[in-house]
C-alpha cells in the first residue's frame, strides 16, 4: 500500500503542533486585517442601522395614526395627534371640555426627526371639531372625527403629510387621506 499521500501531510502536521504560539508578526498581521474589514464594514453598517430606524419610526407613527383613527370611531371620541418637532408626537382626545392627553408624549428616536414645514396638517376652520368652549385643535395635528375621517373642508387639500428624516439623508413621507382618515406610508 502507497504511503506518498499522507507523508507530507503528516510533517506539516507535527511541524504545526510543535509550535507552541503567534510570533507578534502575525498578531499585528491579523490585527490589521481586521482593523482594515472593519473600517470598509463601518459605514454600511451605521448605515443600515439609520434605515432601519427611520423605517421603525416611520411604523411607529403610521400605527398611532391608525390607532388614533379608530379609537375615534370605536369611543366615538375625536382624537388629535400632535407632532412638535424636532421628534415628539402626543395622541389627545376630547373629553367632553378640554382636551386631554390619551397617551403620554413620544420620543422618536435621535436619528429621526421633523420640521414644523414636514408636518402639512392644516387646521384651519374644521367642520365637525368639537365646540369652542375647548382648546382649537393645533395646526401641526392629525384630526379625526367620530367617523374617522379628517373633516373635510372644499378649500382644504385632499391629503397631508409628514415627512420623517433620519441618517443617510434620507426620508420617509406618510400621507393621510382626508375623505377617509387612511394614513399611507411604507
Amino acid at each position: 500500500m502507497p504511503r506518498y499521500a499522507s507523508r507530507p501531510m503528516g510533517g506539516f502536521v507535527r511541524r504545526w503542533s510543535d509550535q507552541r504560539g503567534m510570533t507578534l508578526v502575525e498578531i499585528l498581521v491579523v490585527t490589521a486585517v481586521v482593523g482594515i474589514l472593519f473600517a470598509i464594514a463601518l459605514p454600511a453598517v451605521n448605515t443600515h442601522v439609520a434605515r432601519q430606524e427611520l423605517r421603525g419610526a416611520t411604523r411607529e407613527v403610521v400605527e398611532v395614526l391608525r390607532d388614533a383613527r379608530s379609537a375615534a370611531v370605536d369611543e366615538a371620541v375625536p382624537r388629535y395627534v400632535a407632532f412638535t418637532p424636532p421628534r415628539t408626537y402626543q395622541v389627545w382626545r376630547y373629553d367632553g371640555g378640554p382636551w386631554v392627553p390619551a397617551e403620554r408624549q413620544v420620543v422618536l428616536p435621535s436619528s429621526v426627526s421633523f420640521t414644523t414645514a414636514d408636518v402639512t396638517f392644516s387646521n384651519v376652520a374644521l367642520a365637525g371639531e368639537p365646540e369652542a368652549t375647548s382648546a382649537p385643535v393645533p395646526n401641526d395635528a392629525a384630526y379625526f372625527d367620530t367617523r374617522g375621517a379628517y373633516p373635510f373642508h372644499p378649500s382644504l387639500p385632499a391629503t397631508y403629510a409628514v415627512t420623517l428624516h433620519g441618517g443617510a439623508d434620507r426620508t420617509e413621507t406618510l400621507t393621510l387621506h382626508t375623505s377617509t382618515g387612511q394614513v399611507t406610508g411604507l
